[in-house]
């Protein structure tokens, strides 16, 4: 069971990565709102991502977390939830 500050540590991040990716698209001149962006949006069907923005938005979500997501993982993820 997840415990209260885990669950606030899920949302603040999810909330993150929505706003890295809000603004992927608006540097890409996507027509996609914001609201589009939630961790059960499709990446390439929903957002419109195809794998060279999928690549920059994982470069993106690596830095802002310290972290390193994997090629595999990248290149699997279908929904933003696949990347979380």
């Amino acid at each position: 069971m997840a415990t209260p500050g885990t669950q606030l540590d899920r949302i603040a991040i999810e909330e993150q990565v929505s706003r890295i990716v809000a603004e992927l698209l608006l540097e890409l001149g996507s027509h996609r709102l914001p609201q589009e962006v939630k961790p059960s949006a499709h990446l390439e069907r929903d957002l419109g991502l195809g794998s060279l923005e999928r690549v920059e938005l994982v470069q993106r979500i690596s830095a802002a977390f310290h972290t390193t997501l994997s090629d595999r993982a990248a290149a699997e993820a279908e929904t933003l939830a696949d990347l979380l």
